[in-house]
């Protein structure tokens, strides 16, 4: 997977192969930035203005931007955009933009897209490898254009320059190198160790601390197979076709109008899968054969942190059963080597993938191996074998895009059969993520649905209060839009849709110790230790429904301000239908099955939250309707969020 994204010669992204674009029916695959332009950049870059004004609005160094994995650099331009044409000048004079990418030819399309700031000096574009952020000299880069950039404002000094601001990415760790396991009980499952558990109020609080390790008894109640592209050439053949040329290999192997390297890799690739000499087999257990001794420390390390909630899946189910996970080695080196790169900073990671428990939760099962006996059983052995093998295609867990066409469920023999050409992804474990981050000295202030990019009215307005134009010396910003769908220029409505709807994107964001306590995030993150959701479906729908939830919640703290300045009672329930339906359901189909009962539910706790606090009396008292868990999970971050927008709790960590 590496080399097919990433190989210097021939690789999907470095080769120039990949097609961005705003529909996927014209391009491999589209990212939110891309199709929600500018108001995906407006967002994010309100969100980094607030993240500067919790700083102390400092105009002594530059507040850096550094994105890593840039794509195209339509981020990167709106971001800059929206920030000279809506934010305070004083911020867009302190800004400066690096790009950090490792394609040389999407450096070329991402300054091609950005001639302007480049050529103005406002932003960068230069090599970094996200994999190993300290190998590729990202911070001292870094540091030689905050000094150019005080040296331009007239400010010199010998000490190195502070290093502030913040890291992001989009879709970035989502294509990383990963490893192919499957992790079985070793015999009879027994009653394994208590996952970690976090409520939503627990995770609201002061903080929310990583599980230790010490589970090396427990690992040893676990079997790992490590999955590996086998040969099935004799080594003589194989060695005669990677020494053959270039244009007989592009003759015999009728590749058509690709430009095949000579590296031996892709050459030993592409004729033993034209071929069907490449199958996917399994080494028997971590560390049983030699030539993985490499991969071993990693996959040991990851068993021994997932051992618990590995456990906890396989309890009761059939012996032999195993699932199937994709542990990613390089998420570790990544956390580490952002928690490095600058001084005082944020670090914001958006893409595919939820916490550790609930992707083990949502495995895919791979059924035991049949042995003959069990044709005495009523079942066919054969019939068996041919289950068991369909289960095992390692086409489930991976993501594969192509324009190459290919049957259904056949992607990851394409990704085998043309290396380079294939976008393979896989849903990143933010709770590994997190707790590397942690370890290497950040703090987390929150994870959660990317739709938390979207600042709510109440949210801006409890900003400015607490900071205060008298505290940053700047102009107050004016008030971002309070929802996706009032966006300008309008969104196409298949985009807001997508953005509410696939609620498996969500959101990690750490900082130094200094950056987290005074960056305040009034929306309730979602716990990182737990014992997660049964599967990645429930979870993107209790997303959904907890992003109706806020938007309710802030449309109506705003008709209960408006009210309460003209004396008049607070919204009904019928009014408040009123007032948003137009704005939300029509645009947003995927809120349609849920909008009347959410109206309901947040009037009902803003009602209890009133009569809790004795501020009116139980005139009204009606029984409410049993709600579904979803439902209740959704409103129990929504009222944890009202308490954050009311400053009943300033900090979530």
């Amino acid at each position: 997977m590496e080399d097919s994204l990433h190989d210097p010669d021939w690789g999907y992204y470095t080769d120039g192969r990949v097609i961005f674009g705003e529909c996927a029916d014209t391009a491999d695959f589209t990212t939110f930035p891309v199709s929600m332009r500018p108001a995906f950049g407006a967002m994010l870059a309100d969100r980094l203005c607030s993240l500067w004004r919790a700083m102390g609005a400092p105009t002594d160094a530059p507040f850096l931007i550094v994105e890593l994995g840039a794509g195209t650099g339509v981020l990167a331009h709106d971001i800059l955009e929206h920030c000279e044409a809506q934010l305070p000048a004083l911020f867009w004079d302190v800004l400066c933009y690096v790009i950090g990418e490792r394609s040389g030819s999407l450096r070329v399309v991402q300054a091609k897209t950005n001639q302007h700031f480049v050529d103005a000096g406002r932003l960068y574009v230069v090599p970094a490898d996200a994999q190993d952020l300290a190998g590729c000299a990202l911070r001292q880069t870094l540091q030689a254009v905050a000094r150019q950039r005080a040296a331009a404002a007239g400010r010199t000094s010998a000490e190195p320059p502070m290093l502030r601001g913040a890291v992001i990415s989009n879709e970035l760790p989502d294509a990383f190198g990963v490893e192919k396991v499957l992790v079985s009980a070793r015999g009879p499952s027994a009653a394994p160790p208590a996952p970690p558990t976090a409520t939503p109020a627990a995770a609201a609080s002061a903080s929310v601390a990583a599980p230790s390790g010490g589970f090396g008894a427990a690992a040893q109640r676990l079997r790992l197979q490590r999955a590996y592209v086998l040969p099935l050439i004799r080594l003589d053949a194989l060695r005669s076709l990677v020494e053959a040329s270039d244009e007989v290999l592009a003759t015999a192997l009728d590749l058509e109008s690709v430009v095949v390297s000579s590296r031996a890799h892709r050459s030993a690739l592409l004729a033993g899968e034209r071929s069907g000499l490449w199958e996917v087999g399994y080494a028997n257990d971590v560390g049983t054969a030699a030539s993985f001794s490499n991969a071993t420390a990693a996959l040991d390390r990851w068993l021994r942190a997932h051992t618990p909630l590995l456990l906890s899946a396989l309890r009761h189910r059939p012996d032999g059963e195993r699932m199937e996970l994709y542990p990613s080695p390089a998420l570790p080196r990544l956390a580490q080597g952002l928690a490095a790169l600058l001084d005082e900073a944020a670090v914001l990671t958006i893409d595919y993938g939820a916490d550790a428990a609930t992707l083990i939760n949502a495995a895919r099962r791979v059924p035991p191996a049949v042995a003959p006996a069990d044709a005495a059983k009523g079942r066919s052995a054969a019939a068996a074998a041919l289950a068991a093998a369909a289960a095992a295609r390692s086409a489930s867990g991976m993501r594969v895009r192509s324009r190459l066409p290919a049957a259904r469920g056949q992607g990851a023999a394409l990704a085998l059969r043309r290396p380079g050409w294939c976008d393979l992804t896989t849903d990143v474990d933010f709770t590994e993520l997190s707790a590397a981050g942690e370890a290497a000295g950040l703090r987390t202030i929150f994870f959660g649905p990317q739709t938390a990019l979207q600042r709510v009215w109440a949210e801006t307005a409890a900003e400015e209060e607490a900071t205060g134009k008298e505290a940053t010396g700047i102009a107050k910003a004016a008030l971002p839009p309070p929802r996706v769908t009032d966006a300008q220029p309008p969104l196409q409505k298949g985009v807001c849709e997508a953005f509410y709807a696939l609620g498996s994107f969500v959101m990690l964001v750490q900082a130094t110790p200094k950056v987290a306590d005074a960056w305040r995030w009034r929306v309730a993150p979602q716990p990182l230790y737990a014992a997660g959701h049964p599967s990645l479906g429930q979870m993107a729908m209790v997303h959904t429904l907890r992003a109706l939830g806020r938007l309710v919640l802030d449309h109506a703290l705003q008709q209960q301000q408006l009210a309460a300045a003209e004396g008049a009672p607070p919204p009904s329930e019928r009014e408040l239908v009123r007032a948003l339906a137009d704005a939300l359901v029509l645009t947003v189909p995927c809120f349609r099955p849920h909008w009347r009962k959410m109206v309901g539910a947040v009037l009902r706790l803003l009602a209890e939250e009133e009569e809790e606090y004795g501020h009116t009396d139980d005139g009204d008292a009606r029984s409410a309707p049993v709600l579904p868990p979803l439902y209740r999970e959704a409103l129990q971050l929504v009222k944890l969020d009202r308490a954050l927008l009311l400053h009943k709790q300033s900090i979530v960590r």
